[in-house]
């Protein structure tokens, strides 16, 4: 990998780690995170014969990466149902977002669900270049070292916020022990995310802000953000992903290249979609829909009429290291 590269790639990260710091206070008010969390909670609440997410065998206590943790939505969800002595490490570039997240996890945290996992949030990168890490946290050591040998890895909504989606799913494969699963939950192309996105960042560059047209985790990577008049401003949602989306002969091509086997992808019928506050700006917020309803169990009606008024579906794809 050449020197431009890898220093394009912590350009990315660091314009990830800016965007999220900011978001990091508010996310958990979003919208969207209820019926997000109650969704999560749902699937991975299901028999291990029917769920992608936990590897095969008799329960025993798992050692858990819990990678792009955001402030903790994929972890609180898996919590109470990991086995006593379970271990997890939250993972992710934004140091706001992983204070929050140890806030949540603390021992003594009456948000805690499960008092027999210790969990852990560290501010590292640990998708780009080598793969070895950064950030100030002891990560960069050899295989075998305290952040290798995971019987899990998780990537909940943040694969295309990664700077190059396909290499990071390989450095984090990398950290699983033989017979370990990486399992994503990420969005399809289409829906009306990105319509959303371009109005969200045209607004934004108008009145020189960032967009809002993202509750959670999307975007596109593009230049810094940057007002009407070409001024230097505030990080746009535009400015923080890599990719819109992954179809699934994309995610299958990504595992193959990272040496996972037994690769598995199924569609939720659930995902994000986006509408104009009713403030009378030009800010969009996000609900987590059924993408056939509209509703979060059943409720309403879509009826999708335009690709700006569709839901953008939400996947997950589990493979398994040989």
């Amino acid at each position: 990998m050449t020197s431009s590269t890898t220093e394009a790639h912590a350009a990315f990260a660091a314009t990830n780690a800016e965007f999220h710091n900011k978001q990091a206070s508010e996310i958990d008010s979003k919208p969207y995170i209820r019926p997000y969390l109650h969704f999560l909670h749902e699937s991975f609440s299901l028999p291990p014969t029917q769920s992608l997410i936990f590897p095969a065998g008799e329960p025993r206590p798992l050692k858990v990466l819990d990678y792009c943790c955001g402030t903790g939505n994929f972890t609180i969800s898996l919590l109470p149902f990991l086995p006593p002595g379970s271990t997890v490490h939250g993972v992710d570039v934004s140091d706001a977002s992983i204070a929050v997240y140890n806030k949540k996890f603390a021992p003594d945290a009456e948000s805690k669900p499960n008092d027999k996992v210790a969990v852990t949030g560290y501010t590292a990168d640990l998708s780009s270049g080598d793969g070895l890490g950064t950030g100030p946290v002891a990560v960069k050591e050899e295989e075998g070292g305290e952040f290798w040998g995971y019987d899990l890895v998780l990537i909940g909504m943040g694969t295309h916020h990664l700077p190059e989606p396909s290499l990071g799913v390989k450095n984090l494969a990398k950290r699983l022990k033989a017979g370990g699963k990486l399992f994503i939950m990420d969005n399809v192309p289409g829906g009306n995310w990105e319509v959303v996105r371009q109005q969200s960042d045209k607004a934004a560059k108008k009145k020189g802000g960032h967009g809002h047209g993202h509750g959670h985790h999307h975007g596109h990577h593009g230049d810094h953000g940057k007002d009407a008049e070409g001024e230097k401003g505030e990080i746009l949602v535009s400015d923080t992903v890599s990719a819109h989306g992954f179809t699934e002969e994309e995610v299958r091509k990504m595992f193959g290249n990272a040496g996972l086997e037994d690769v598995k992808f199924t569609l939720t019928g659930m995902g994000f979609l986006f509408k104009p506050k009713n403030d009378g700006s030009d800010e969009w917020e996000g609900d987590f829909v059924n993408v056939t309803t509209g509703g979060e169990a059943g409720e309403g009606s879509a009826d999708a009429k335009s690709e700006a008024e569709k839901p953008t579906e939400c996947f997950f794809a589990a493979g398994i290291k040989a």
